[in-house]
């Protein structure tokens, strides 16, 4: 009799553990979904790039056009992720093909964290082709060693 008892218990024991392993895998699930970054991974010649930054992040705000030219650019421990967006060019770009049109503008800038504020904004809104009469222009740039800088017109 104690033999079917225990039998039965075990038995009962095995789906119930399973069922536990399947809640666990489906939130594990909805974890990652929800905590993707919305910038792509760079896997390219891009995620080797030394700038004077680590992170990188443009909005830029037009008249009609909220958003419309946005830049995210990070690159840490873990790899460098990318995005482009410029609505004036049609172009949303993520990962590698946004890092190969960043690449080109980025070496292009010659300012680190001492340059004066006018001559960062200046040189951005040149690489990027932003319009003098654009509505908002932030910038947040961390500087390799340095300090995080917002700038903003």
């Amino acid at each position: 009799m104690k033999g079917i008892i225990l039998a039965v218990l075990l038995a009962s024991a095995f789906p119930l553990a399973g069922c536990a392993n399947n809640d666990n895998d489906n939130n594990n699930d909805q974890d990652q979904v929800q905590t993707q970054p919305e910038k792509a991974p760079v896997k390219g010649d891009g995620a080797n790039a030394s700038y004077p930054f680590t992170s990188f992040d443009l909005d830029v705000d037009l008249n009609g056009k909220d958003d419309a030219i946005d830049v995210d650019y990070d690159q840490d421990k873990k790899g460098t992720e990318a995005s482009y967006v410029n609505q004036t060019k049609n172009q949303n770009l993520q990962g590698d093909a946004a890092m190969k049109e960043l690449d080109e503008i980025f070496s292009s800038f010659a300012f680190n964290e001492r340059t004066p504020d006018d001559e960062v904004l200046k040189s951005v809104e040149q690489a990027f082709d932003i319009p003098k009469d654009a509505r908002s222009v932030e910038l947040e740039i961390n500087f390799a060693g340095g300090p995080e800088k917002k700038y903003r017109r």
